[in-house]
């Protein structure tokens, strides 16, 4: 079972993975002022489940609430956009947690998720631009390498 992030660090490939954006714009966002956490920092690092899949009591536990809330908002708050499986006859669900965490935040911050939807975008279309703009080094003939000198052996 996974463990909520409580007071744990977040790396930024995990944490745009969690909001649904690129690394690109997590590093914008601290070139901005976004807080980030020293390199020295004793607190544990967390790492996601495997394939971010879980179930409904670890949503209820990422969520804060019981898992029964967990099926009340699976079935009228639009957290079945999460699901991956949506269990019964005996099968738990279960979700991807990337999804579970973007609607949380979509609940608490109505449109937070398409401005970042905007920011990554945004970066996108910059880093696509930057590269289109560097010189063209790959399609000129690079000289062969050298071959490596043979020891010869010395008769005795």
């Amino acid at each position: 079972m996974s463990q909520p992030i409580g007071d744990a660090i977040v790396d930024r490939a995990t944490l745009a993975a969690v909001l649904g954006v690129s690394e690109i714009v997590i590093m914008q966002w601290e070139a901005e002022g976004m807080p980030t956490v020293a390199a020295a920092d004793p607190r544990p690092v967390w790492t996601p489940p495997k394939n971010w899949v879980v179930n409904r009591v670890e949503v209820a536990k990422h969520l804060g609430v019981h898992p029964d809330s967990v099926s009340r908002l699976v079935a009228q708050s639009g957290l079945d956009a999460a699901l991956v499986k949506p269990g019964g006859h005996g099968k738990a669900m279960t979700f991807d947690l990337r999804r579970v965490c973007q609607w949380d935040l979509e609940r608490k911050a109505p449109g937070i998720t398409a401005s970042f939807a905007k920011d990554d975008a945004a970066a996108q279309t910059f880093v696509r631009l930057l590269v289109e703009s560097l010189p063209e080094t790959a399609n000129e003939e690079q000289p062969a390498p050298a071959p490596t000198p043979r020891r010869t052996r010395r008769a005795r």
